[in-house]
């Protein structure tokens, strides 16, 4: 077929390569990215307590580390837990001011996170339906083309490509 275009065919149809070739290679690139931005958020969601975390408040000999330990908790999860004083009974922390804006900002940001990961998917599954389409509407158009530029008189077509043969 390459034989029977003529040079400004050949440059349209080169043109037309280069262009699929470069849709392919943004789209890939874009869902890798989209991909990586998704992956890279996975450490920020904290839903789990820390087991180590809490077990310093039974553990711990110092009390003022309880505290700072049951505050951070309180910062992330929003439970007021109680800890072991140094006498031995349980004691249970009261958030203060600045824990509550501390639980709410870390609740926000944990709310943000998810919706970035949601829509982070979401887009990852946009493209690679573009990536699809692409494919499918480049591969419709070549066999259209192929069969739109065959040659009418198939005879004088393979007598031409047979000459060129030595």
């Amino acid at each position: 077929m390459w034989e029977l275009t003529t040079k400004k065919n050949r440059i349209y149809a080169s043109v037309f390569a280069v262009l699929f070739i470069f849709n392919i290679a943004f789209l890939s690139f874009h869902a890798y990215r989209t991909y990586a931005y998704v992956a890279s958020l996975e450490p920020y969601k904290n839903q789990i307590l820390d087991r180590k975390l809490a077990q310093v408040l039974t553990s711990e000999k110092n009390e003022a580390s309880k505290i700072k330990v049951a505050k951070t908790l309180f910062a992330t999860h929003g439970v007021a837990l109680s800890y072991k004083s140094e006498d031995g009974k349980a004691k249970a922390i009261i958030p203060s001011n600045e824990d509550e804006i501390a639980y709410y900002t870390n609740k926000m940001n944990n709310t943000r996170i998810s919706l970035a990961k949601k829509w982070g998917m979401i887009a990852i599954d946009e493209t690679l339906i573009l990536l699809a389409i692409h494919v499918l509407v480049f591969s419709g158009l070549l066999c259209f083309l192929v069969i739109y530029e065959r040659p009418k008189n198939l005879n004088a077509a393979q007598k031409s490509i047979t000459n060129r043969i030595p």
